[in-house]
């Protein structure tokens, strides 16, 4: 089970941020900066162990860039958002590994030092982005990720 959501995190969890001179984007940017644990993590509408989650760690930094460590694996990605959408939605590329170009759509909420993303499999279309944070009866991934810098 490990193994499987190792890999269901490193390959659902990257983004690409907005073309450079989109304002609102880059603000919206701004407070997904920091460090974030993954609290929780479901697939199919699966839980994970609460302990096998929570070995992730999200750092998302200026200029779109993210990057996922887990266990000794680190694996950088880009993202782009469009908060002006409802529910706001997340671009994910992946920069490096067998999926190195891959896109991947989604959808974010982010409530004080909580974020919460759904996203699509790999290589889905853009038109089978989530439309709810639910995972049932959809190949979906959902994190709820806590803020471990709660100074940004």
């Amino acid at each position: 089970m490990h193994r499987v959501i190792c890999g269901l995190i490193l390959g659902l969890i990257v983004p690409v941020l907005a073309a450079a001179g989109d304002g609102a984007a880059r603000r919206e940017d701004e407070p997904l900066r920091g460090n974030w644990k993954a609290m929780s993590f479901q697939h199919k509408g699966q839980d994970a162990p609460i302990e096998e989650a929570q070995q992730a760690d999200f750092t998302i930094e200026a200029d779109g860039k993210l990057t996922l460590a887990m266990n000794s694996e680190k694996r950088k990605f880009s993202y782009v958002t469009d908060p002006d959408k409802a529910p706001k939605t997340i671009d994910i590329t992946f920069e490096e590994g067998p999926l190195h170009g891959t896109k991947q759509y989604g959808i974010y909420k982010l409530e004080g030092d909580r974020l919460t993303l759904c996203l699509a499999a790999p290589k889905s279309a853009a038109e089978d982005r989530p439309k709810e944070f639910s995972t049932a009866d959809k190949d979906y991934v959902l994190f709820v990720l806590q803020r471990i810098d709660p100074n940004k």
